[in-house]
């Protein structure tokens, strides 16, 4: 992934996580949401683990992690992917997609109906 110009290193759960809240901006996830979606229904950890994910996002995405333009918290209910609307954060996501790293996060979507 890059900013700027500048390469990213995101591991494959910190991808996941921007992915599924990347793929409906505007949309609130709670915690119980992302955990479905990117730890899978087997997880058996705390829920907190998606705001140290988060928050491990926000200190590489984010030029000010402590006002994130990308992934804002909705207080009592979970986070948002707003994508630096009015920001002037400029993003270009690649990721080489192999039968490796497509297949489990395809498998944990839901699928998104055409319009």
């Amino acid at each position: 992934m890059r900013r700027q110009g500048s390469e990213i290193e995101l591991t494959p759960r910190e991808f996941d996580l921007l992915y599924a809240l990347a793929s409906y901006p505007g949309r609130v996830f709670t915690r119980e949401d992302l955990l479905q979606r990117v730890w899978g229904p087997n997880f058996t950890g705390i829920d907190r683990v998606v705001d140290m994910h988060v928050g491990t996002l926000r200190r590489k995405l984010e030029e000010h992690p402590s006002e994130p333009p990308l992934v804002q918290t909705v207080r009592g209910v979970g986070y948002k992917f707003v994508g630096g609307q009015g920001h002037g954060a400029s993003f270009t996501f690649t990721l080489p997609l192999t039968a490796a790293n497509a297949a489990p996060l395809a498998a944990r979507l839901e699928p998104v109906e055409a319009v």
